[in-house]
This record gives structure tokens, C-alpha cells and sequence, in this order.
């Protein structure tokens, strides 16, 4: 009977360790323009859009590897905040996993983006390893 358990609890290990992680296996939903609607403690929640919204942050993903981040203009960030589109460029690191880098108001912002969870109108991200490089 033990025996049997034990082979149950190694069968079923892999199969309850898949829920953990999501992966990405087809793209074709990220490329788009992504609107910031809130964060928690799951990640940043993004809705799809045609266009940016000009009182919220966003990203789109493009095809050919770059991308728009649409965030703070300036150094403040007390309401009234300003937004504006700053270039960059994206790549996939693995299935669930991709880097960023894109100029920003005062810099160079570097960061690998964990995708928890993704649909056609809806993305879930947790922003990890984020490096600042500021200009001077």
C-alpha cells in the first residue's frame, strides 16, 4: 500500500507543478498595445487596446522585436501625471519569460518580464531583475 502511494505522489508531482508557471508558447496575443489597469500582488494587469489611453501607462510589442512603452514623461510622479511614448526593443528569454529595454525620461530601463498569465484581452506581468541606467 505505501508502495502504492508513493507511486501515485510521483506521477502526480509533475502534473501539480505544471499550475505554477505559465508558459508562452504562441505570441501572437502579446503583439499588441497592452493599457496599464491596475497591479497587486499577482503583477501589473494590462487590458488590450487600439490605442493608448493618455492618462495611463502601457506597452505594445511589435513583430519585428521592438516596442512602445507609454509611461511617466518626467521625474514626478504627483498627479497630474504626464505620459508619453518612449521607443525600445523586446526579445523572448523562455516560455513565460521576456526582456525589455527602453529609453525613459532619464535613461535606460532594463528588466525581465515574468507573463503570468495571457489572453487575447487580458496580460498579467511581475517586472523582475530591473536595472536604471540614468544619463548624465
Amino acid at each position: 500500500m505505501k508502495f502504492t502511494k508513493y507511486i501515485l505522489i510521483v506521477l502526480l508531482l509533475p502534473l501539480a507543478s505544471s499550475f505554477d508557471s505559465y508558459e508562452l508558447k504562441d505570441s501572437r496575443f502579446l503583439l499588441q498595445k497592452w493599457v496599464q489597469e491596475d497591479y497587486d500582488q499577482n503583477g501589473f494587469r494590462y487590458k488590450s487596446a487600439s490605442s493608448f489611453e493618455s492618462d495611463k501607462p502601457g506597452i505594445e510589442f511589435l513583430k519585428d522585436g521592438s516596442l512602445i512603452k507609454r509611461q511617466n514623461a518626467g521625474w514626478c510622479g504627483t498627479p497630474p501625471i504626464s505620459y508619453d511614448n518612449f521607443d525600445g526593443k523586446w526579445e523572448r528569454i523562455s516560455d513565460n519569460e521576456i526582456k525589455i529595454e527602453h529609453r525613459f525620461w532619464g535613461g535606460t530601463s532594463i528588466a525581465n518580464v515574468r507573463i503570468v498569465s495571457l489572453t487575447e484581452t487580458e496580460m498579467i506581468v511581475q517586472f523582475e531583475q530591473v536595472e536604471t541606467i540614468m544619463e548624465e
